[in-house]
């Protein structure tokens, strides 16, 4: 007849409490049929059923977490970061390079002695060695040039990596204002379509948006794709989408502020009517004569 409803005091359970109320309850014993025990009816003062909500429950993510990502910092961070980064690339790969450069070409300490003496070339030194020394002097040599080429394969993946997320940060800086403009060209698009189609309601406007839109998602989608992987500057790699559409928007608004039946196509076909009649006209003496 009457009932509460509570959370338990450390806030993981809901308590449903009941006062004087009757529970049905299918059952189907063990080993017997359902025509035996069809059915449990039984009548209550009170009962109580509990709700487990520790499945429901909403762990709090910490912010300190995200608080550098680079989609969560205003432009003047993303500016900020992007030197950072640009500083700390070109640093790493100055050390790099000499790191590399030494290892091909040893040099010489200014304050060392030269050695006395005439100079030997070396395929001379290299003909008077016994064999186990030159195969051991061609280990050498290859063991210098394995470690050469798997340095080489690191630092090339290191600064790819490095590159493309500098590309991020440059990505995301460009992609605020983008996003700004997009909205403002959206609204020079969608705006005019519905004086421009004349029929067909809020559906055919709506394709045709929905169209622009699918356009505008494809070319940025792809363009930011070629930015972080470094075959397209951010700009104007992020602002292709919206240099491809804007054109339609003040295409598509200048033809509705001039009352333009641009997407009508009864213009079209009365166009087309005069166009042949105009033939028709030019055709007809030479044909008679």
């Amino acid at each position: 007849r009457t009932g509460t409803m509570n959370r338990s005091t450390n806030g993981h359970y809901l308590l449903l409490t009941l006062q004087d109320g009757h529970i049905y309850d299918e059952h189907s014993p063990a080993g017997g049929s359902e025509a035996d025990l069809p059915l449990l009816r039984g009548s209550f003062e009170e009962d109580m059923i509990r709700f487990d909500l520790s499945g429901l429950g909403l762990d709090r993510t910490d912010e300190d977490l995200f608080r550098d990502h680079y989609q969560m910092l205003t432009m003047g961070q993303l500016r900020t970061a992007e030197d950072s980064l640009r500083l700390h690339a070109e640093e790493r790969g100055a050390e790099e390079s000499e790191h590399l450069l030494n290892a091909l070409w040893p040099t010489r300490r200014k304050d060392a002695e030269r050695p006395q003496g005439t100079h030997e070339p070396f395929a001379d030194k290299l003909r008077g060695m016994t064999p186990p020394v030159k195969a051991n002097l061609y280990e050498v040599a290859m063991n210098m040039a394995r470690n050469n080429i798997n340095y080489l394969e690191h630092t090339t993946e290191a600064r790819r990596s490095r590159n493309e997320h500098l590309s991020k940060f440059q990505v995301e800086w460009h992609r605020k204002p983008m996003l700004a403009l997009a909205c403002l060209i959206f609204f020079f698009i969608g705006a005019p379509l519905g004086a421009i189609i004349r029929k067909g309601g809020m559906g055919l406007p709506a394709v045709f948006a929905i169209a622009f839109f699918l356009v505008f998602h494809i070319i940025s989608f792809s363009t930011e794709r070629l930015v972080i992987a470094g075959k397209l500057t951010a700009w104007p790699g992020m602002w292709m989408s919206t240099l491809v559409l804007l054109p339609v928007g003040l295409f598509l608004t200048w033809k509705a502020a001039s009352d333009s039946p641009l997407l009508d196509r009864d213009a079209y076909y009365r166009g087309w009517e005069k166009l042949r009649s105009r033939f028709s006209r030019h055709a007809g003496p030479s044909t008679l004569s």
